[in-house]
């Protein structure tokens, strides 16, 4: 038996993992009231939770280690509960850009409130990667919800587990953020979501052949928003724009109820076209797009805040490699994904070698 199977069975220890996601359609536009389409997608990340039977909080990730107490964590977690009441979006977008922790901080100070402790101690890995429009921080904040909410002997509804991870998203992104992401996570499948109704699951009548480009652009959330808010500021018209990206989601949403992909394709590009109005999209991002539907692509448009980060194409049956190498050829880092997967759960798998060394010490 492996050291780190060893460590996964340790009594006390749980770990829980949830998926990433990408956003089908909807993007900007969910911050306004209006419908947005995600899917849950394969890469997953990971988080091990453990109590303590002292005040201590330890959390481990490829960004940092920390260490502290629960005093400090929950007081934490108030502070940046202030600043969202009062809309202090200017210091939650520079607790963002100065503390990587921070999201994970403020949820965790969230749980242990929730499900009082002496002290946890907290290990995090992932293989999606960051700022690239996959949902990152809420497929992480998710996996810490499950395992935490385990660890303690209790459980959460995936409702809760989306609601926690929105939270982690509000600091992340600088005061604005609706629950996609974190609803994807959280359920797994495709997902619905508007911020007056929540999540609600989409029947998958036929596979989502996805493939996921990566500009090589990186662009905070939290910096992105701040300029559509800026350039909405500017040209009231420009409101018009999410109330069209809504119109093209609810149509969207009975497309991949019916299976009609094609359809689908085409709404992706009609999105894409309205992002770009609102100056989200980037030379990058076209380049990649034109390159997927050049291939045979139904569609592509970017996924995320824009900016950057990625974009995806939806593909006719067996093109998925056509389309990746199309992309690639074009400058960016393609990925073929797996579609609708599961959501946050318990996990029976284990953090690799290098976080498990740090457990336990």
């Amino acid at each position: 038996m492996s050291a780190a199977t060893t460590e996964a069975r340790r009594p006390g220890l749980v770990v829980a993992s949830a998926p990433a996601k990408v956003i089908l359609l909807g993007e900007h536009g969910v911050n306004r009231r209006q419908p947005a389409l995600a899917a849950a997608v394969g890469a997953r990340a990971r988080c091990s939770a453990r109590v303590l039977d002292t005040p201590q909080v330890r959390i481990v990730s490829s960004l940092a280690v920390e260490e502290g107490t629960t005093g400090a964590v929950v007081a934490f977690s108030r502070e940046v509960a202030r600043m969202r009441e009062h809309d202090a979006r200017g210091e939650l977008r520079d607790v963002a850009e100065h503390d990587l922790l921070a999201p994970v901080r403020y949820v965790l100070g969230q749980l242990i409130e929730r499900f009082p402790v002496d002290g946890i101690e907290i290990a995090i890995e992932s293989e999606i990667p960051i700022g690239s429009g996959f949902g990152s921080g809420a497929a992480v904040t998710c996996a810490l919800s499950v395992a935490v909410a385990r660890a303690c002997s209790a459980e959460l509804t995936t409702h809760e587990v989306a609601a926690f991870g929105w939270s982690g998203d509000i600091v992340a992104h600088g005061g604005v953020a609706s629950g996609l992401d974190s609803s994807a996570c959280a359920l797994g499948g495709v997902v619905r979501y508007t911020l007056d109704e929540g999540p609600e699951p989409v029947p998958l009548a036929a596979p989502l052949r996805l493939v996921a480009s990566d500009t090589g652009v990186f662009a905070r959330t939290a910096a992105v928003n701040a300029r559509v808010q800026a350039a909405v500021a500017a040209d009231e018209s420009k409101n018009r724009v999410f109330e069209q990206i809504g119109g093209l989601v609810g149509a969207a949403v009975d497309a991949v109820a019916a299976g009609e992909l094609e359809l689908l394709g085409h709404l992706m590009d009609d999105n894409q076209a309205l992002l770009a109005q609102i100056g989200v999209s980037s030379p990058e991002i076209e380049t990649l797009a034109a390159a997927a539907r050049g291939a045979g692509a139904l569609g592509a448009k970017l996924s995320g805040s824009g900016g950057g980060g990625i974009v995806i194409a939806l593909c006719a049956p067996d093109t998925e490699a056509r389309v990746a190498d199309a992309m690639t050829a074009a400058g960016g880092r393609s990925t073929i994904l797996t579609a609708g997967v599961a959501g946050a759960a318990v996990d029976e798998d284990h953090l690799d070698d290098e976080l498990e060394e740090h457990v336990g010490k």
